[in-house]
């Protein structure tokens, strides 16, 4: 886009190219950590509610933290 300006400007098409690439890997390895943290906290959630004692486990962490 510099150089539609400035034809002797520097261009950065490879540069914006390489960003993209590392951000669009970047965002790759978000999403899989957030897929896998998901898929912990729902078994870990049907683990509790499925306990005996589900409920006070439940209840415990709301009361030490006051809601």
């Amino acid at each position: 886009m510099a150089r539609i300006h400035a034809p002797e400007a520097q261009c950065l098409c490879d540069t914006l190219t390489v960003r993209l690439d590392l951000l669009t890997e970047k965002l790759r390895d978000l999403e899989e950590r957030q897929r896998y943290a998901d898929t912990w906290w729902h078994t870990l959630t049907a683990v509790v509610r499925d306990h005996p004692d589900g409920r006070a486990i439940h209840n415990e962490p709301l009361t030490h933290t006051g809601r």
